[in-house]
């Protein structure tokens, strides 16, 4: 039993997806934002003030799964950038930090990579610690900032778990 609600889960009849947790009690409203296809969503989360935006988008494999992903991701830097304040996303991004897709995310929706100040924390592959590279992303708005980040042990995935805690500034 984990200390926290699941507020969001990947659908059962997708290969992708995100979970997002939240302490027990908290107002929460969970809606498909973005459908490019049948496998790549963003969840918006509203709890309380916060929105969450949360996705998966697939492997870059190939030229296709690659111009794929960074659709999505394109499509979530218009919507955290039309979010503004009080904006969180996470996910699996299938791009590391210094990518152009993420950096691009970061820049252009004026987001804090969770990572600053917490070393590289790789999540991909589990399996491949010395060559694993840190693909799983909580970014926020310029108003929150990270208490705590961590990756846990592997626990069955390809990727490790990450957790952060995160609360407004000051």
């Amino acid at each position: 039993d984990l200390p926290y609600d699941i507020v969001a889960v990947p659908d059962p009849e997708r290969r992708f997806g995100t979970m997002v947790l939240a302490q027990p009690g908290l107002d929460v409203e969970v809606e498909q934002v973005f459908v490019s296809n049948d496998l790549d969503t963003i969840a918006r989360v509203t709890i309380g003030d916060v929105v969450v935006l949360a996705a998966h988008p697939r492997s870059p494999t190939n030229s296709d799964g690659s111009n794929k992903r960074d659709d999505l991701l394109a499509a979530l830097t218009d919507l955290a950038a039309a979010e503004g304040e009080a904006t969180i996303v996470v996910g699996d991004l299938n791009a590391t930090p210094w990518s152009h897709a993420v950096r691009s995310l970061q820049d252009e929706a004026e987001l804090r990579n969770s990572l600053q100040g917490y070393g590289l924390q790789p999540t991909w592959h589990a399996d491949w610690r010395l060559f694993a590279i840190p693909i799983d992303h909580a970014l926020m708005s310029q108003d929150l900032t990270t208490v705590s980040r961590s990756t846990g042990p592997a626990n069955g995935s390809d990727h490790l778990p990450v957790t952060v805690t995160i609360s407004p500034v000051g």
